[in-house]
């Protein structure tokens, strides 16, 4: 049974996988005087996560999404030493969305995260940091 979920997480990887990357702020701090905050932040690439389509999804979940809303699929051994939460951010297709709701799927073989466009957002402070750093698959940096 184990390798059947295996196998399947595989086949959705290589059907719907698109690269992601996963954003947890550390920590932020205000600077009172010039009103800048710094944030710590780690992230985490990943090659091929499973975003289904939204059409999919309602129709395999029977959930109802709005336009905004996105259900994605994560290979546990994908985000192994990297506990993904709410409120985590997630950046694919120049969007960055939020971690609503984060369920463990069948003995660990996949992450199910239930995510929302944040629209208005700023993408760029998060790519900036990418592209110093496109080499390495974890960093902690301040911003």
């Amino acid at each position: 049974m184990d390798s059947f979920i295996k196998q399947t997480i595989y086949s959705l990887k290589k059907e719907y996988g698109l690269p992601i990357t996963i954003y947890k702020i550390i920590s932020s701090l205000p600077d009172v005087d010039s009103g800048i905050i710094s944030k710590t932040i780690s992230f985490r690439r990943i090659r091929r996560a499973i975003v289904l389509p939204r059409a999919l999804s309602r129709e395999i979940f029977q959930v109802e999404y709005d336009s905004n809303s996105r259900l994605m699929f994560i290979d546990f051994d994908d985000v192994k030493n990297f506990e993904v939460k709410i409120n985590d951010y997630i950046v694919f297709r120049n969007k960055k969305y939020l971690v609503n709701q984060v369920t463990t799927y069948d003995l660990d073989a996949a992450l199910v995260l239930y995510l929302t466009e944040s629209l208005g957002s700023d993408v760029n402070d998060y790519f900036e940091t990418e592209s110093i750093m496109n080499l390495i698959q974890e960093v902690s940096c301040t911003l």
